[in-house]
């Protein structure tokens, strides 16, 4: 398993310690943790149909993908549970500057969109604790298991 992240992204922080937790129960199971900062020419040459250096940028991450003894990759998952999903939408309904002020270089703008990253970071990680943990689980385990069933 390769996760791609981005380290201060509020998906990362949540469900990162959920996908170690699997992997520490899975002995078949080893998992690698990249950056979006990172050199990833060699998972771009693993991603056979995609092209992770130009399209770095649209990809939501952070994304898990997965790969067989032979490095084929045989899933994707990511960036997180579909249960969030809802939630998101509403805080981002809520907060519909977040998006614009990510992409401008203006000090005070780069200040108010870390102080909203910041706000939702917690409320993510209130999400999270109040179950969406367990749904993150349950979600990447029914991915394992149905890649367990293909092989049999």
């Amino acid at each position: 398993m390769i996760v791609l992240a981005t380290p201060e992204d509020p998906d990362t922080v949540s469900v990162v310690p959920v996908l170690e937790a699997i992997v520490k129960s899975a002995p078949r199971l080893s998992m690698r943790l990249y950056s979006d900062d990172d050199d990833l020419s060699a998972l771009d040459e693993l991603l056979e149909n995609t092209d992770l250096i130009n399209d770095l940028d649209e990809l939501d991450l952070p994304q898990v993908f997965i790969f067989d003894d032979e490095w084929q990759l045989v899933d994707q998952w990511g960036p997180r549970p579909q249960v969030v999903e809802a939630s998101l939408d509403r805080w981002l309904d809520r907060n519909p500057e977040y998006e614009t002020l990510a992409d401008t270089n203006d000090d005070a703008d780069q200040e108010a969109y870390s102080a909203l990253l910041e706000q939702l970071t917690y409320e993510m990680r209130v999400w999270y604790n109040s179950g969406v943990d367990e749904e993150c689980t349950k979600e990447v385990r029914k991915l394992l298991e149905n890649l367990q069933s293909d092989d049999a």
